[in-house]
């Protein structure tokens, strides 16, 4: 029995996006999915290199028709769900891209990209406890998330937690190590902490002098 011959195109277009050659690379998905025009793998391909193009809107088309695809074959969504949100992101479209993430985190609650999208809006919102949710949430299952862990510093600086956001930034330093922005978040969120500890002890005259 010979070799499959959507496959074989499907193999020869992901090498070719590989050795940088989009142009053939979209040859081949186009003609795998002239055989197989329901395959949601050649299409989300095909969405990402109109991505990369800068044609949104043919990427969020093609994106979509895979969603409804893999739906109606009840297959998880989560991944086209996750491609499209990046779209509606690159589009400036927050409100779509939210719309979306809350469908990945109903299929798969603890989904961290789609958490840290969805806490970076509601902290945008000045939802900070909202915010600290979808964080923790995400963390749960990627606790070394340098971006969960970052706007995690961010939303308990919010909540008047400076000492907590310290600890916060400084996990996301260590889990980029070679990020400098990361340490510089991590070494100002310390200096505020250290300055939040010695206003309140003042305030409560406890630092040698009379109150």
């Amino acid at each position: 029995m010979g070799a499959d011959p959507v496959r074989v195109m499907l193999e020869r277009a992901l090498a070719a996006e590989q050795a940088g050659d989009a142009g053939a690379a979209r040859t081949l998905y186009e003609q795998a999915l002239d055989r197989a025009p329901d395959h949601p793998g050649a299409l989300m391909r095909l969405a990402l290199l109109d991505q990369d193009a800068g044609d949104l809107a043919s990427a969020r088309v093609r994106f979509e028709r895979a969603l409804a695809i893999v739906q109606a074959a009840r297959r998880p969504a989560a991944p086209v769900l996750l491609a499209l949100a990046g779209v509606h992101v690159a589009a400036g479209d927050a409100a779509a891209a939210g719309a979306a993430w809350e469908r990945v985190v109903a299929e798969a609650p603890g989904e961290p990209t789609a958490r840290h999208g969805l806490a970076v809006l509601a902290l945008t919102a000045g939802d900070a406890v909202r915010a600290l949710e979808h964080c923790r949430a995400g963390l749960a299952g990627e606790p070394a998330h340098a971006g969960l862990l970052t706007t995690l510093g961010h939303a308990l600086r919010a909540t008047g937690a400076p000492a907590a956001a310290a600890d916060a930034f400084g996990a996301a330093a260590r889990a980029v190590p070679d990020s400098v922005a990361a340490w510089m978040a991590a070494g100002n969120a310390c200096m505020e902490a250290e300055l939040a500890q010695v206003q309140a002890v003042r305030a409560g005259g406890t630092d040698g002098e009379p109150a």
